[in-house]
C-alpha cells in the first residue's frame, strides 16, 4: 500500500473535534450547520424565555400597579378640584389683600403641573423594581398639595391662623 499524499480536498475529520486540528473552516458543511443550529436554538430559547416571563410578570405588575394608579389619580383629581374651587372663591373675594404677592405663593398651574399623572407616576417616586419606594402612607406630591389646600381653607375660615402659602390662582 502506497502512502496516499494528502490533497487539499482530503482531510481526516474523524478526530478533529477531539484533537483540535480543525482550523475553524467549514468541513463537509458540518461546522457551518452546527453553528447555524446553535444560533437558532439560542434565539428561540431567548424568545421563549421573554414570552414566558412577560405572561407571568406583566399581569402581576398590572394587578399591583393599577389600584395604586387609580387611587393616586383619584386623589390628584380631587385635589385639583378643591384647589380650583379655592381659586374661584378667591377671585370673587373683593376683600382679598394684596399681601398675597410674596415668595411663598403657589399658582393653580403649579398644582396642575405637579399633580399630573406623568409627574405623580414618575420614576423618582418609585424604585427600579416598581415597588413603592418613597410613597409610604401618602405620595409626596399629594401630601404637599393637601397641606396647601388645608392651610388655605383653615386660614379662610379661621383668619387668626398664620399665613403659610397664599395661593395666587390665576396670575395676571
Amino acid at each position: 500500500m502506497a502512502d496516499r499524499p494528502e490533497s487539499p480536498e482530503y482531510r481526516d475529520t474523524a478526530f478533529a473535534d477531539v484533537f483540535g486540528d480543525s482550523d475553524g473552516r467549514e468541513v463537509n458543511g458540518e461546522l457551518s450547520e452546527n453553528l447555524r443550529l446553535r444560533s437558532v436554538h439560542v434565539t428561540n430559547g431567548y424568545r421563549d424565555g421573554i414570552a414566558e416571563s412577560k405572561s407571568s410578570h406583566v399581569q402581576d405588575g398590572f394587578d399591583e400597579g393599577y389600584p395604586l394608579g387609580a387611587v393616586l389619580g383619584y386623589k390628584a383629581a380631587w385635589l385639583l378640584k378643591v384647589l380650583d374651587t379655592i381659586c374661584t372663591a378667591l377671585e370673587h373675594d373683593h376683600n382679598r389683600s394684596d399681601s398675597a404677592q410674596h415668595t411663598g405663593e403657589w399658582t393653580f398651574s403649579d398644582a396642575q403641573r405637579e399633580l399630573s399623572m406623568d409627574n405623580i407616576l414618575s420614576a423618582q417616586y418609585f424604585d427600579q423594581d416598581g415597588d413603592l419606594d418613597r410613597i409610604g402612607k401618602s405620595h409626596p406630591l399629594i401630601a404637599k398639595w393637601t397641606l396647601l389646600a388645608e392651610g388655605r381653607t383653615k386660614r379662610t375660615h379661621r383668619p387668626e391662623l398664620p399665613e403659610t402659602a397664599v395661593p395666587l390662582c390665576h396670575p395676571r
